[in-house]
């Protein structure tokens, strides 16, 4: 038979997080469509002063939806736009592809605000048991055991990007303390994986000659999913 010879690149993965805001549930946010609204066609969309999710910790300027993230509004039949700027706490207009329909004051759209991290270079997931044996004088002196629990771990390293806000505002704060954080990360392939976790053995390196890097493990908490994104 002819087996298939197909490779995954792994070019173009991404990790996204966002802090947990509590009984491991993510935050939401809401924008709002500002008085007059905005026709199709139009790059620039009014909203109501944005704010996000109190639980966040977030002040003026901070990030809450990522250029290139999508926000879908409770129009009659829903409006889905792209932003092609960050949109940030207290910003009064957004910055969107060419809407494809009409938006109206007071529509909404929610969103967790999940945020890219950059610099990543290395991200594998690795699943983990926890046994115990089964084995007794039965089994003479073959081994035996049961599988009691399943965890899971994302191995991290990278390097240090300017402005990260994903490293700002989720990943540094969380390796200080003992927040757990939420985490997706997806292949070019269209699988998934995603969890929630904690940071756990963060490290810097500051060489001579080199970049500032660092690597962490997101120790996942809980259950966790693996998924394919379907198109």
């Amino acid at each position: 038979m002819a087996f298939n010879t197909d490779t995954i690149l792994t070019a173009g993965s991404i990790l996204k997080v966002q802090k947990s805001v509590g009984n491991r549930t993510l935050p939401s946010s809401t924008i709002t469509i500002a008085s007059g609204g905005a026709s199709t066609g139009a790059t620039s969309v009014p909203v109501t002063a944005v704010t996000a999710d109190a639980r966040l910790g977030l002040t003026t300027g901070d990030v809450v939806v990522q250029q290139g993230d999508k926000l879908t509004f409770n129009e009659t039949t829903p409006v889905t736009v792209t932003l092609t700027e960050d949109l940030k706490v207290g910003d009064t207009s957004m910055t969107v592809a060419p809407l494809t329909a009409n938006l109206t004051a007071a529509k909404i759209a929610t969103t967790s605000g999940l945020l890219l991290l950059l610099g990543i270079e290395d991200m594998g997931f690795d699943v983990t048991n926890k046994e115990v044996s089964t084995r007794s004088f039965e089994n003479g002196i073959f081994d035996d055991a049961r599988k009691v629990s399943i965890g899971g771990n994302v191995a991290c390293k990278g390097f240090y990007r300017a402005g990260d806000v994903a490293f700002q505002q989720v990943i540094e704060p969380a390796s200080l303390g003992t927040d757990e954080i939420y985490f997706y990360q997806l292949y070019p392939d269209g699988r998934y994986r995603s969890a929630y976790a904690f940071i756990k053995d963060f490290k810097e390196s500051a060489k001579l000659d080199d970049i500032l890097r660092c690597d962490f493990s997101l120790r996942v908490v809980g259950t966790f999913e693996f998924g394919v994104v379907t198109p």
